[in-house]
């Protein structure tokens, strides 16, 4: 969990990923089909865990076609010394939504600490991070 030459590339991979199928979804806008009605105007792009980290990482790149953030739990290893030594922020509106037993469990770095730091870097009127009392990861 603490070797960050591990996750980095994996957090690059699942960004490509998710990029890929932002792509493809807007190169084919009926793909499921003409029953299925979506704006591709409102994407929100939502991950938990370390799927939290992925959608933090993709909208904080992908400039066009993610216009929302949501994040689980997040697990920001990654990008823990970004936030914190970096000033990084994202520019669209962001929600987090974590448990409390989370982030004071999460070895290797001060998960919470990272976290509000990332909402102070941000400050959008749009903003919140919201703890969920007496929930656990996988609530």
């Amino acid at each position: 969990m603490e070797d960050l030459g591990l996750w980095e590339p994996r957090l690059e991979q699942w960004k490509r990923e998710v990029k890929k199928v932002l792509d493809y979804i807007h190169t084919k806008p009926n793909i499921l089909g003409n029953d299925v009605t979506y704006d591709l105007n409102w994407v929100i792009i939502c991950g938990h865990g370390f799927g939290g980290c992925t959608a933090l990482a993709v909208c904080h790149e992908e400039t066009i076609w993610a216009h929302y953030c949501i994040m689980l739990d997040p697990w920001l290893f990654c990008l823990y010394w970004e936030i914190i030594d970096n000033g990084f922020r994202i520019e669209k509106p962001l929600l987090s939504v974590s448990s409390s037993e989370y982030h004071e469990n999460v070895p290797g770095f001060d998960s919470m600490d990272s976290l509000n730091q990332l909402f102070e870097n941000c400050q959008g009127e749009e903003d919140r991070n919201l703890l969920m009392r007496e929930t656990g990861h996988l609530f």
